[in-house]
């Protein structure tokens, strides 16, 4: 059997790709997050709680593992070069454990200032926050090790994540809110982003994880191939809750941004499948 061991394993995308996995009868799968809900534990996969923080446990949990799917992320500025120390210490037990197989969770903020519409793999990074800064080291130090070791890492950078069951995020926000109830949103409503659903997200992974990757090192946008205005996300919920909503605080962000898949369609086979429109039906038939 196949060990792989995925971090951030407690978050909404990490639980999604442990179901998915776990379908398959060929991968053992050993979780690691900090701590668990009982109630989102599926029968028979190993969890562990740990602390990757911590170089000796992080040795310790990928002991005899093959792969590793690294999705354990710390989203506050203040806090984010613990995702650069995380990912050190996985690299290191990485070369002490001849694990040969990595991917990682990155995201669409790496573009920063550069970001577009149609953004490719190609575009030069500049990012905004602290947490995308530290995001694209994970990336340069995963790429220096590919460098000199023997190792096949996948970068995925995701976008805007959501589906059913999902708290995080606008459209988290905003399904959940009871009718009549105003929000108040980040600048004008203008903003473009490129909303793609969790089983796309968990496929794209999943095609990573068994991807032979020749380059030894890959990186990949993991979008939905269209992006949509802030203002229009709006309209499409309203037509089943009649939320109401207004836009404040103008803060400094990306603007705009869609993600061209073309490479991720070539080299990882990977398709969207579930339009943001038919996400949305999905999200609010799982909330009433």
């Amino acid at each position: 059997m196949i060990k792989i061991v995925i971090t951030g394993a407690n978050g909404y995308i990490g639980q999604n790709i442990i179901a998915k996995l776990k379908k398959n009868n060929e991968y053992s799968i050993h979780a690691i997050d900090l701590k668990y809900d009982k109630k989102t534990k599926i029968e028979g996969v190993y969890y562990h709680e740990g602390d990757l923080l911590n170089e000796e446990i992080t040795l310790k949990l990928t002991k005899n593992c093959h792969a590793i799917i690294h999705l354990a992320s710390v989203m506050k500025n203040e806090d984010s070069n613990e995702n650069v120390i995380m990912t050190k210490n996985l690299l290191n037990a990485c070369k002490k454990n001849n694990i040969n197989k990595f991917v990682f969770s990155s995201t669409f903020q790496c573009y920063g200032k550069n970001a577009s519409l149609n953004c490719n793999e190609t575009h030069l990074l500049a990012p905004i926050s602290l947490y995308a800064k530290s995001k694209v080291t994970c990336e340069t130090l995963i790429k220096d090790y590919t460098v000199n070791n023997k190792m096949d890492a996948t970068v995925l950078r995701y976008f805007n994540v959501y589906g059913s069951g999902c708290l995080n995020g606008i459209l988290g926000l905003l399904s959940r809110q009871a009718e009549g109830k105003i929000i108040m949103l980040q600048n004008d409503g203008n903003d473009i982003r490129d909303f793609v659903y969790i089983d796309d997200v968990v496929n794209a992974t999943c095609l990573a994880l068994r991807k032979e990757n020749i380059t030894r090192f890959s990186i990949y946008n993991i979008g939905s191939n269209q992006g949509i205005k802030i203002s229009e996300v709006v309209k499409i919920i309203a037509a089943y809750n009649h939320i109401k909503t207004t836009f404040g605080e103008k803060k400094e962000q990306i603007r705009e941004i869609s993600s061209d898949n073309t490479l991720a369609e070539k080299e990882l086979n990977y398709k969207v499948k579930t339009n943001i429109s038919d996400g949305i039906k999905k999200i609010m038939s799982y909330n009433q």
